[in-house]
């Protein structure tokens, strides 16, 4: 089960979740918070092989790895507050990039050791609000091999607020 936090909980510390199922509710409170990045991965435990694409819009594995200097397609989600909030609505496809959400705080992709900022970082495209594309080059030196990968909310590379979880992974060729 999956939900998405609506923009009127903003500057709430917790909010209320109501569920109903064959006849039953079930009700919890849940803490809020400005952001908190997670990758999205490719069996869906939050870690491992992350559910990237690579440049050719194939998925990324160890079978299928990028090259360095490609550009890889991650999708994470809790990116926080965007510009044209559209809660529940799938991201624009008919506009370019000019309306499509964009989240306010600074977005860096951690490949390695090395941090990036991403070619273009927002809504994913047909997908619901809430689910954000990061594009990024994978830089050119970087050592083939599973190498983990992090989003990084807000801050610099060098001092960020919000890291996504660890323990997420790409497949990079030689």
């Amino acid at each position: 089960m999956a939900v998405i936090a609506p923009y009127e909980i903003t500057g709430a510390k917790t909010a209320n979740i109501s569920l109903t199922y064959q006849g039953k509710t079930y009700t919890a409170s849940m803490p809020v918070v400005a952001t908190t990045p997670a990758l999205f991965t490719a069996n869906t435990s939050g870690t491992g092989q992350a559910a990237a694409l690579n440049q050719n819009l194939s998925a990324n594995s160890a079978a299928n790895p990028a090259k360095p200097g490609s550009t890889i397609v991650l999708y994470a989600t809790g990116a926080g507050y965007t510009s044209g909030p559209v809660d529940g609505q799938p991201a624009p496809t008919t506009c370019g990039t000019s309306c499509i959400p964009v989240p306010q705080l600074p977005v860096y992709v951690k490949i390695g050791s090395q941090c990036v900022t991403p070619t273009y970082a927002g809504g994913a495209p047909s997908l619901v609000a809430g689910v954000m594309q990061v594009n990024a080059q994978i830089p050119a030196t970087i050592i083939p091999g599973t190498v983990q990968v992090q989003i990084l909310m807000g801050g610099s590379c060098l001092s960020f607020g919000y890291p996504s979880q660890a323990g997420v992974t790409i497949a990079v060729s030689q």
